[in-house]
This record gives structure tokens, C-alpha cells and sequence, in this order.
């Protein structure tokens, strides 16, 4: 399967996808400029786009193995025109409760607990510890950052981005390509395009 990144979140993804036993990972990167070879001397990297198309003919999975939200959106669709499809894969040390409405493109790192009743759509990045309460919304292509709580009936928008350690509270509305900084709590909706931070978190931009 083709891991479509190389650098520091796609070395993270190594460890769920050995976990879910994913065997034969090839990695793309055309964004750096990095002198790639082999990962850990084990795993190939291609750099082209025409060696896309043509691994695609083979096996056309991919999963997005970078963590910005901008460049997970641009890898996606480059992935996409080159015949790949996306799935997500969720870490099996993770607890994900029976009820809940989850895209099957999402990625759920280690140690996340995702309890009931919530929407999660397309694309989206789980990292490490994050919680999601209940009644949560979550929409597309957004990265959810180690440590952080998204808490009861919250809503997050499209292609948000939110801090390691942010907190989400109640019934908050987090307004697309929003971004939460770091440790912010979270007390009233943020509009679209806005960056805030501080507890509680306020508009900084």
C-alpha cells in the first residue's frame, strides 16, 4: 500500500499500520526535497507522479501520511487524479465506541477514544490521546492534534486544524479552516478562517 508522504507524520503511521498488519508499504514524496531512498533502509520512496499512476495499476490504496491539513488536501487530490483511492486505517490500541458514524478515509492514531453517537466525515486525522465526547461533528479533512477534547454535542467544521492539548467545550461551533492553537480552551464559536488561542481562546488573527 502507498503511503502518499515521508517525512515526520509518515513515520508516526508506520506503527498503526503494522499494528492493522499493512505489509509492502511504498512511500511517495514529490513536496520535499529530501534525498530519499529507503525509509529506515526498509521502505521504498518514489518521487514522481508517472510512478503513481503506475503503482496505482497494481494496488490503488493509499493512506495520507501527512498531518497539515493543507498539504493532506493537496496530496489527497493528487493521489486521486493519479487512479488512487484513500482509505484511513484506526489504531487497534484505540477505543472507538459501537455507535458512532465514522468516513472509512479517516486515521485514528494510538490511544484515542471516540465514544458514541458522533459524525466524522472524510479524511481526517486523529493523532495520539485526542478524545471525542458524544454528539460530537467533525467535518472534512481536518487534523486533530495529540491530546486534544472535543466535548458533547461540539460542532468542528471542514479543513480545521486544532492544537495539541486544545480543548473543544460543549456545544461550541468551530467554523471551517479555523485554526486552534495549542492548548486553547475553547469557550465560544470561532467563525471561518479565524486563528485563536489562550484559556480561554480568543481571536489573535
Amino acid at each position: 500500500m502507498l503511503v502518499a508522504g515521508a517525512l515526520g507524520f509518515a513515520k508516526e503511521l508506520i506503527v498503526v499500520l503494522k499494528d492493522c498488519n499493512v505489509k509492502d508499504l511504498v512511500f511517495f514524496d514529490d513536496y520535499t526535497k529530501e534525498p530519499h531512498g529507503c525509509i529506515f533502509e526498509n521502505y521504498p520512496v518514489i518521487r514522481s507522479v508517472a510512478e503513481c499512476v503506475e503503482y496505482f495499476k497494481r494496488n490503488k490504496q493509499f493512506i495520507l501520511g501527512v498531518g497539515s491539513v493543507d498539504v493532506r488536501t493537496k496530496m489527497y487530490l493528487k493521489m486521486q487524479d493519479c487512479g488512487g483511492e484513500l482509505i484511513g486505517f484506526v489504531s487497534p490500541h484505540s477505543r472507538i465506541g459501537s455507535y458512532n458514524l465514522i468516513d472509512f478515509t479517516t486515521t485514528v492514531m494510538t490511544n484515542v477514544i471516540i465514544e458514541n453517537d458522533n459524525r466524522i466525515g472524510k479524511g481526517n486525522l486523529f493523532h495520539v490521546g485526542s478524545f471525542v465526547s458524544h454528539d460530537v461533528t467533525v467535518g472534512d479533512f481536518c487534523e486533530v492534534s495529540p491530546y486534544v477534547k472535543l466535548l458533547g454535542h461540539c460542532v468542528i467544521g471542514n479543513f480545521c486544524s486544532i492544537g495539541t492539548g486544545a480543548i473543544v467545550l460543549p456545544k461550541v461551533r468551530v467554523s471551517d479552516r479555523a485554526i486552534i492553537g495549542a492548548g486553547a480552551v475553547v469557550t465560544t464559536d470561532v467563525e471561518a478562517g479565524a486563528i485563536v488561542a489562550g484559556v480561554p481562546a480568543k481571536k489573535i488573527r
